[in-house]
């Protein structure tokens, strides 16, 4: 008899252990968050349609209560936006990519905490890169920047203020020997 009721609790005991590890596992896949380089590249695969990218990180950036992450998806260049939680996780927002390129530009909205939005303009070059200077106008204001050709980067650029939050764009991308690059 106490052989028997021995064994309903140690049944009972393995039981509930069996659970916790379960409900914990469980709860940790759920729950993927963009708080480090290896769980960022563990967010960008558990997501449809990006689940066989080769994914390299090239800059981390922390703005706020905002993690925007230059990135390379099997060498296309892209970006992917986090925003850190009560808890002080970085919870997925959203991601982009461009594919066949090897220099793109993206307008990078950020949610700010009086509920406003900070723009970003951000370049992301990859491993084939040819450009070697960018002019960008943005409205009246012009902002050049250099590059390293053949070297992946990340450059974020903030948009001038202006009185009506229109914008007007034009950007131009010139080789090592100042020959302006159409794409």
């Amino acid at each position: 008899m106490f052989k028997t009721r021995l064994r309903k609790v140690y049944l009972i005991l393995f039981v509930i252990i069996l659970l916790v590890i379960v409900t914990t596992l469980i709860d940790n896949q759920k729950h993927l968050y963009g708080n480090d380089i290896e769980s960022i590249k563990r967010v960008i695969t558990s997501l449809e349609g990006y689940e066989n990218e080769w994914v390299e990180v090239l800059e981390i950036m922390d703005r706020g209560d905002n993690r925007i992450v230059g990135l390379l998806l099997n060498n296309d260049p892209g970006y992917i936006i986090f925003q850190k939680n009560s808890e002080g996780n970085y919870k997925w927002i959203t991601i982009q990519k461009s594919t066949g390129y090897t220099i793109d530009s993206y307008v990078v909205p950020l949610a700010q905490e009086n509920s406003s939005e900070e723009l970003l303009y951000m370049i992301v070059t990859n491993w084939e890169n040819e450009v070697a200077n960018l002019k960008l106008t943005i409205n009246e204001t012009v902002i050049e920047r250099e590059f390293q050709p053949g070297e992946p980067s990340v450059t974020l650029i903030e948009f001038p203020e202006v009185d009506n939050e229109s914008y007007e764009i034009h950007k131009e991308f010139f080789d090592v020997n100042g020959q302006e690059l159409k794409f």
